[in-house]
């Protein structure tokens, strides 16, 4: 398969509201906060002609703030997001 008829398709779309987990500071609690996916970068890594590895990572903005996540990271609700927390 050549590079350039390579198609990838993202698992979230971007410029929307989503949920991330992330610590509270103070006791260590994991909580969902709602975040905006703003980016998405993919990284696409050949082996041979025939295999190639693709990782994907989202930037997301919340209070001000951004950071890097990845794919599987992201929640599309937060009873999804409670529900992960609940099962570790």
């Amino acid at each position: 398969m050549a590079q350039e008829n390579l198609l990838i398709k993202y698992q979230h779309k971007i410029g929307c509201f989503k949920y991330i987990i992330i610590e509270r500071n103070d006791n260590g609690e994991q909580i969902p906060l709602q975040v905006y996916l703003e980016e998405v970068q993919a990284n696409a890594i050949p082996y041979n002609d025939d295999i190639i590895e693709v990782s994907t990572k989202y930037k997301v903005r919340y209070r001000g703030k951004t950071r890097w996540v990845k794919e599987n990271e992201i929640y599309d609700n937060k009873e999804e997001a409670i529900k992960y927390i609940k099962q570790q």
